[in-house]
């Protein structure tokens, strides 16, 4: 099919026409004969929505984006260097640090540090924070910190260099690492690092993960996970601790560059301009956020408290035992804190002392004002979709990143200029009739293949585009919409559950618009009499009875939450580009040649171009038994799951529920990160064959602060728990697992070459040629590092060994055991191998040996068989002398080793021993040693 790209125009203004077709039933008509449905009527301009679209509702400051013509890969971090220069530094999570002028024209953002190789990114790992030396006009020294990639996982401080030549590049070559830290799982690295006004540096350390602080790093001192470290660079090398540090002198194994502890994730913190008071926002666990004003040698209470709220407090210990949050809030305004700033900027007086800060899920911006000796005021005061974190320029202007991809300015609002957002359904032109929902002529009703669970709701929906512009359409990716789209999404409840066509209250109608700002959610609740919907600005929660032969008496109560306006972005996430529902998978419903509501749209002038139809990877209805089990079980993943889980999503674990995602590639058949719900060590997030140890499976089938989805649901989907039940008992293992293979060398090996090698033919079958290669780089030495494939549920035999650069065979000690998962779970092997010598063994016995005779070499080292002729390694006869043998014994070097020669039967027995034991000491070298024992009486 050919495509076409088509142009696109209209004109903004703050109420807007638009033109589309009444075309609802028409999408979904079936082919009649074989033929076509008849074409589509054409498109009509329709007037009369209300939706103003300059987003200046959001609340009393306004964000408008910054730097218009600039977009990034997941920001999250944003500084200036302290140098006259006025250029603004942002960093990308994927390992790059961009650079550009502070004016709102210019068009390219220069790459200043490219470290990406370097750096594991994904999840809550990556490139997380960048801080400019207080001397930077001087010395040119900036400090990232950043997860490094390889194994094992580990934190990374390190102080870089800018270029001789370019002041917008720094010198990827001039790296120093100042500080390396153990993370013992993905999540809950903190991130931020900033030099406070004494010139120090302090850095932010999660408690490393999982869920809950299982090793117990909050209030663990003697490590420094779960605390905000001080460190003096300028003192000592790498850098010194600075004797005023709370726990300097402590002794006992404290970690004295602790300034503060009991943090779980203080993700962002920042110095006030002003009074050098440092804030941070640490994300919370189940229930809270808060944010902290950070003293000297405070223990802010994590894990024994959450927020203020008893987390895990077995001695009922007071909260006035700890420092007490500035705040905190729950999940009726957001799940994941971003720390902000106190406003000094210039600019804008009215904003001045006040502390900005956010939430990521929510997209909510809160401001607080403090007086110093407590809270004056928190609001809610605006929204920016996805806040990834907060910056300032050089004269203390602040911006906020939103994490897909832009920058936005705090300023005060301007008050909306426009006409007030409708604040009733019948008010925003949407419907020419509410009593039967009949939409205005030229809004477009259309259906999805996979539906999100919506606690059994009945669902309408509907879209509307501004005049004659169209959808910047694409197969595969989510699609861009011009400024004044609006989606509808129109809810019902069967008050029946045995009469799903019989009676309904109407629930709510949600309404969701492309702004200038970005998208904004509103939701309009209906009222008892059913005759029109009202605005609400915040969330909301109703019950409702409903006709149910299950529940006592017959009747049972259903809660119903209304989502408020921050709501929305909890899962209209920027990564799935914000609208989950019109995409090609859901609204392609039809073959490769039609009927589809794709080609409805194409035919109406909706896309830019025609769609190649063929080359959509269609969802299909989770519940439809006569579609392959697998297909079903992918669409309700991407359906419900996917706005999220995938990349460049909010969520903490790394996975990737969209359909189109090969199954080993989403991450799903893999041990959880974030806890195991109690099903045990051989738990996985989806374990092959077994849903009572598949993770996801419980998580959807609960509803408490462990279930998924985690928002707005109160009922469990009891088909869609069985759907995902029956999907992972079908799944076969995968004929083989990744293995990580992460190995400590013992010495530095320059021009050779790491590999594993073992009885499975991917590692070569003990052949080092064709065994399975480990690499490193300057970053993760000495650790060298390599996956392989290797059969499920099988013992493997394996071991390092080093090629030399002539070929030489250098082995790292015996053989060792592996365990492949029998569900196939990535496994990562860690092994530290001691320096041991190929040694070649000459020696001549007294005499030719008899029938059933072995000569063998006995010893004190294992190699050896500690003593044990029958356990000691025999050595070969030489073809041509009987009484000259060779043998090849891995013994470790610089080590003394005591061995002698005996000759062992064909029953076991000793038949003969040379005298006493020799002494032999291997000399640490790097190619095989031989060792002529010479000739034994």
């Amino acid at each position: 099919m050919s495509l076409r790209r088509r142009g696109s125009s209209a004109s903004r203004g703050s109420r807007i026409g638009f033109a589309i077709a009444a075309i609802g039933v028409f999408l979904a008509a079936p082919l009649v004969g074989g033929a076509r449905a008849a074409p589509p009527p054409p498109r009509i301009v329709v007037a009369g929505l209300t939706f103003p679209t300059g987003g200046a509702r959001s609340g009393p400051i306004a964000t408008p984006r910054a730097f218009p013509n600039l977009t990034f890969d997941r920001p999250v971090a944003l500084a200036a260097p302290a140098d006259g220069t006025d250029r603004i530094f942002v960093v990308e999570q994927g390992g790059r640090v961009k650079v550009f002028a502070n004016d709102d024209r210019v068009g390219v953002a220069s790459v200043y540090l490219d470290i990406a190789a370097r750096v594991r990114a994904g999840g809550e790992e990556g490139l997380l924070g960048l801080a400019f030396d207080p001397d930077y006009a001087r010395n040119g020294e900036v400090y990232l910190f950043y997860t490094a990639a390889g194994l094992p996982r580990r934190s990374v401080l390190s102080r870089f260099r800018v270029s001789a030549n370019d002041p917008d590049r720094a010198d990827p070559g001039s790296e120093e690492v100042i500080l390396v830290v153990p993370q013992p799982f993905e999540t809950h690295n903190g991130g931020a690092i900033a030099f406070g006004p004494d010139g120090m540096l302090y850095v932010a350390l999660g408690d490393g993960g999982s869920a809950g602080d299982p090793l117990g790093h909050g209030q663990d001192l003697t490590t420094l996970l779960g605390a905000i470290l001080r460190i003096d660079l300028r003192g000592g090398s790498p850098y010194a601790i600075p004797t005023d540090n709370p726990f300097f002198g402590r002794g006992g194994g404290i970690r004295e560059e602790i300034y503060a502890f009991g943090l779980r994730n203080p993700w962002r913190f920042s110095f006030d301009r002003a009074t050098g008071a440092l804030w941070a926002g640490d994300v919370g666990q189940d229930a809270f956020e808060e944010i902290d004003l950070i003293e000297r040698g405070s223990n802010l209470g994590w894990r024994v408290f959450e927020g203020d709220r008893p987390f895990l407090n077995p001695a009922n210990l007071p909260a006035s035992s700890f420092t007490r949050p500035v705040i905190t809030y729950g999940r009726a305004d957001g799940r994941c804190v971003i720390g902000g700033h106190v406003y000094r900027g210039s600019q804008h007086a009215n904003l001045r002392g006040t502390y900005f800060y956010a939430d990521f899920v929510s997209s909510r911006i809160f401001a607080l004002v403090h007086d110093g000796t407590g809270v004056v005021s928190n609001t809610t005061v605006g929204q920016v979709a996805s806040p990834s974190s907060f910056g300032e320029d050089e004269a203390g202007e602040l911006y906020v990143l939103s994490y897909g991809g832009t920058v936005h300015r705090i300023e005060p609002s301007g008050g909306g200029g426009g006409a007030p957002f409708p604040r009733r359904l019948s008010d925003t032109g949407l419907f020419s009739d509410l009593a039967t929902l009949t939409p205005t002529p030229g809004v477009l009703e259309y259906e999805v293949n996979a539906p999100l669970w919506s606690d059994g709701a009945v669902k309408r929906r509907f879209i509307a585009l501004p005049g004659n512009d169209r959808i910047d359409f694409d197969e595969r990716a989510p699609w861009r919409f011009p400024v004044g789209t609006v989606l509808v999404k129109h809810f019902e409840l069967p008050l029946d559950v045995t009469r799903p066509s019989g009676p309904r209250r109407r629930l709510e109608t949600r309404v969701f618009v492309q702004e200038q700002p970005g998208w904004a959610g509103y939701t309009y609740v209906w009222n008892a009499a059913q005759s029109d919907a009202d605005l609400i600005d915040a969330r909301r929660t109703d019950a409702f009875t409903v006709a149910d032969p299950a529940a006592p008496g017959g009747t049972r109560q259903q809660t119903w939450t209304f989502p408020g306006r921050s709501d929305c972005t909890s899962c209209h996430t920027a990564a799935a580009g914000s609208v989950l529902g019109v995409t090609a998978p859901q609204l392609h419903r039809g073959g490769p040649t039609g009927p589809s509501q794709l080609a409805a749209f194409d035919g109406l002038g909706l896309l830019d171009r025609t769609p190649d139809l063929a080359a959509v990877a269609a969802l299909v209805d989770p519940h439809d038994a006569r579609v392959d089990l697998d297909r079903r079980a992918r669409s309700y993943l991407d359906a419900n799951c996917a706005g999220c889980h995938r990349p460049g999503g909010p969520t903490p674990v790394t996975l990737d529920l969209r359909a189109s995602t090969p199954l080993l590639d989403t991450g799903l058949v893999a041990r959880p990160a974030a806890g195991d719900l109690g099903l045990g060590p051989d738990a996985a997030i989806v374990r092959p064959g077994d849903r009572a140890r598949s993770v996801l499976v419980n998580r959807v089938a609960r509803r408490d602060a462990k279930a998924m989805p985690p928002l707005g649901s109160h009922l469990v989907d009891a088909a869609g728990v069985a759907l995902l039940g029956d999907w992972a008992d079908a799944l076969p293992p995968p004929p083989a697992a990744e293995v990580t293979f992460a190995v400590t060398m013992p010495r530095t090996v320059w021009g050779e070459t790491v590999m594993i090698v073992g009885d499975d033919a991917a590692l070569g079958r003990w052949r080092p040629r064709w065994g399975a290669r480990l690499d490193t780089t300057p970053w993760s030495f000495p650790v060298w590092t390599g996956k392989v494939r290797l059969p499920t549920g099988r013992r493997i035999r394996w071991k390092a060994v080093i090629r030399g650069i002539r070929g030489e065979l250098w082995e790292l000690g015996s053989d060792r055991d592996l365990h492949t998962d029998p569900a196939g779970l990535p496994t990562v092997v860690t092994a530290s191998f001691r320096d041991e010598v190929p040694t070649a063994i000459l020696a001549r016995a007294p005499r030719a040996l008899g029938a059933g005779e072995t000569l063998r070499v006995v010893g004190a080292d294992a190699a050896l068989g500690r003593w044990d002729p029958a356990a000691a390694p025999a050595l070969g006869v030489d073809p041509a002398d009987p009484t000259l043998f060779r043998g090849r014994i891995v013994l470790p070097s610089r080590m003394e080793h005591r061995l002698k020669l005996v000759i062992v039967g064909a029953g076991g027995g000793v038949t003969w021993e040379n005298g006493a034991d020799r002494s032999l000491i291997v000399p640490a070298q790097y190619h095989p040693y031989s060792l002529d024992l010479g000739a034994f009486r």
